[in-house]
């Protein structure tokens, strides 16, 4: 069995990729193990996708974490569904919590070109609370995420209460622990985050509750998703696929803030989509 998309390998110390146990090795021979395993079992070109995420994911994580210790906090760190308490009939349809980097998730938002103050922002699986820090140093009216697990829930709102940080433009930022498919959509302008966090099933009644609050109240909205590209996605959906179809929607183009940007990001799939009518 290969790694979940949600722990790639050589990605933060992994100690077991499928049927290689690797976890008494030191972290180069681990690694190096676990490479030559991935080129037996998926090929070099495979591999090397596998590797180029690797070294991208460790110069972005290593960057949001400098940004976090500061105030004692950490919302790094994958966690299977398995190990949770939920609650929920959506609970097998979930896919594991990995925060978004934070590079990902402003080159997004500065994609949008919008007076972001009229704006609430909604993270869908926000998990231990990445994105909402990483939100709230823009000003947004609201930032809120949904979270369904009432663990990551409450490290999600501790994580909030201690970041103090002065480059924080919105101070309205908050945790809700809650089904995605149950929590309304603010009928105000908004603008909705998707780290590829549910299957379709859950996914298109999501997206049935967008298009009745754009409907009952036509604010400008904003649909941001992102996802692993290509085959190192493991918990694939046609979750954009959807999006692509839904007739209020239509896709416009992500802008990179430079050639570094680029390449860092270059192991995901980044869309965006706006409301029309």
């Amino acid at each position: 069995m290969l790694p979940s998309r949600r722990l790639p390998v050589l990605a933060g110390g992994m100690a077991r990729t499928g049927r290689l146990d690797v976890g008494a090795l030191p972290g180069p021979l681990r690694d190096l193990r676990i490479f030559a395993g991935l080129v037996r079992e998926r090929g070099l070109r495979h591999t090397g996708r596998v590797c180029a995420l690797a070294v991208r994911g460790r110069w972005m994580a290593a960057s949001d974490r400098r940004r976090e210790a500061a105030f004692g906090i950490s919302s790094d760190g994958a966690v299977e569904l398995r190990e949770l308490t939920i609650d929920s009939e959506n609970r097998a349809l979930g896919f594991p919590y990995v925060p978004s980097p934070g590079l990902l998730v402003d080159t997004l938002l500065g994609s949008l070109d919008e007076d972001l103050s009229r704006f609430c922002f909604v993270d869908f699986g926000s998990g231990k609370g990445r994105v909402l820090l990483v939100a709230a140093h823009h000003p947004f009216r609201e930032v809120v995420g949904v979270e369904f697990s009432p663990e990551l829930h409450e490290i999600a709102s501790s994580n909030i209460r201690s970041y103090t940080s002065t480059a924080r433009r919105c101070r309205n930022v908050r945790s809700v622990c809650a089904d995605a498919t149950s929590f309304p959509i603010p009928e105000r302008p908004r603008v909705l985050y998707f780290n590829n966090p549910f299957a379709e099933r859950v996914f298109a009644r999501v997206l049935a509750n967008i298009r009745a609050a754009h409907e009952r109240a036509p604010h400008q909205s904003y649909v941001l998703y992102q996802q692993l590209a290509g085959d190192l996605e493991a918990d694939h959906t046609d979750n954009i696929a959807s999006l692509q179809r839904a007739d209020f929607l239509r896709e416009r183009q992500v802008r990179f803030p430079s050639r570094r940007a680029r390449f860092l990001l270059g192991s995901y799939e980044l869309r965006i989509f706006e409301s029309v009518g």
